[in-house]
């Protein structure tokens, strides 16, 4: 019957029988001389054994290799592939490795780059700083963090965030891992965005004008620094509340301005009003306020964002429009009064210099009296036209005049003109 596995087992790991056999290939003699069947059949047998153990060895060594071929390739490709600058220094401080994403930062081939010390690749002043990194790394220390300049052959230098760390174990080749990672448009971005902000509120604090900001879901209230300005509050004081700045507007127009502010944020869109506020060291101006409601997904208010500025000024200018407007409209009354008194005054008696002019026509009957008496009532007329003009000139001013359309002969207005001065004239050339 033949041997089970364990009995295999157990006879291949006997140790009298290795013993044995180690000690007959010692003295030189012949392995197999003198050896019995069964002790020949187990010697195959763990021979055998061996064999297969070796195979299987052989096929998981296989295994590993092609496993750590492709972690390695893998590897290898996030280290070219990576965004990352990578580079590998050697214990003389020289660049031995770098990826794509290295060779494209510094504008350089790798075969330019390998050998060259590290540092000098970086503007002067990051020099020393990062040789510094570097040995602090090698020295055990944790990884540090700087911000660097790199120094392109277009003369471009590009910010650089730098990190050192020192594996243990590397070889002399690869003494310290470097990563750069380009930070220039980030810091360009901050740049712009650190100088809209500083124009922003430069804007803000010209135009008196506070921000405030309200979150529906959690209740965070943010007030700018200008809001606590024109309330005339310590913004180190008590934190604020939700209804601290309705408590500041005036009595009279607080229930106003809430219905509004609670319609606004029913309805959304833009908020504005304009109402009084009682400042913290009891003065009282004029403040307007202009807001947007922001709505998630299902249409609910979760915030709200706005402005409000000081209008005190405009609404004394206003106020002084309003008295200078209501003192024209009253001059101008007064003024058409004026004009409505003068024109009865001089129409009454012009009235009678006409009558008697008629009457002496009736009267007088020599050309040369009718001629004086044609030249009265003539005078008389143009007198009461002038009061018309008079009158007409303050009806257009007060937008009331009316235009008519009439015939009338050139001629005679021409004659009557020169004839109101022809006497004078007369008398001046004589």
């Amino acid at each position: 019957m033949p041997d089970s596995k364990d009995q295999r087992s157990k006879k291949a790991e006997d140790p009298s029988l290795r013993a044995r056999a180690e000690e007959i290939l010692n003295e030189g003699k012949q392995p197999l001389k003198g050896m019995s069947t069964t002790e020949l059949s187990t010697l195959v047998h763990e021979l055998q054994v061996h064999q297969i153990e070796l195979e299987l060895q052989n096929t998981a060594l296989f295994q590993a290799q092609v496993e750590t071929q492709h972690v390695y390739q893998r590897y290898r490709d996030l280290w070219e592939l990576s965004p990352t600058a990578y580079l590998t220094i050697d214990s003389y401080w020289r660049v031995s490795r770098i990826n794509e994403a290295g060779r494209f930062l510094f504008g350089r081939t790798q075969e330019v780059l390998r050998g060259k010390r590290f540092v000098s690749l970086l503007q002067p002043n990051d020099r020393v700083p990062a040789h510094l990194m570097m040995e602090h790394a090698t020295a055990g220390g944790a990884p540090e963090r700087r911000e660097v300049g790199v120094e392109r052959p277009d003369n471009d230098v590009r910010q650089c965030l730098l990190v050192c760390y020192a594996p243990k174990g590397n070889p002399e080749d690869e003494y310290v891992l470097v990563t750069l990672t380009d930070i220039t448009e980030r810091k360009r971005a901050e740049e712009v965005l650190a100088k809209r902000e500083e124009q922003l509120r430069l804007a803000l604090e010209a135009g008196r004008i506070g921000l405030w900001d309200r979150n529906m879901e959690t209740g965070e209230i943010e007030w700018g620094l200008e809001l606590y300005e024109l309330l005339g509050r310590d913004p180190a004081g008590p934190p604020i509340q939700g209804d601290t700045f309705f408590d500041y507007i005036h009595p009279d127009d607080r229930p106003r301005v809430s219905a509004h502010a609670d319609e606004w944020i029913k309805k959304g869109g833009l908020f504005h009003d304009e109402f009084r506020v009682i400042r913290d060291d009891g003065q009282e101006c004029w403040l307007a306020s202009q807001g947007q409601a922001r709505r998630n997904e299902s249409g609910d208010v979760v915030r709200l964002l706005g402005i409000n500025y000081d209008t005190t000024a405009q609404k004394k200018h206003e106020e002084q429009l309003r008295r200078a407007k209501a003192e024209a409209e009253d001059a101008n009354q007064v003024k058409d009064r004026f004009l409505a008194n003068v024109s009865h005054e001089l129409r009454t008696p012009l009235s009678g210099i006409m009558g008697l002019a008629d009457v002496l026509a009736t009267r007088l009957r020599k050309p040369e009296n009718q001629y004086y008496i044609r030249l009265i009532k003539e005078s008389a007329q143009s007198l009461n036209e002038l009061l018309n003009e008079v009158l007409d000139s303050a009806q257009i001013k007060s937008g009331e005049v009316r235009i008519s359309a009439r015939r009338f002969n050139v001629r005679r207005r021409i004659n009557r003109s020169v004839g109101l001065f022809q006497d004078r004239a007369k008398k001046g050339g004589n």
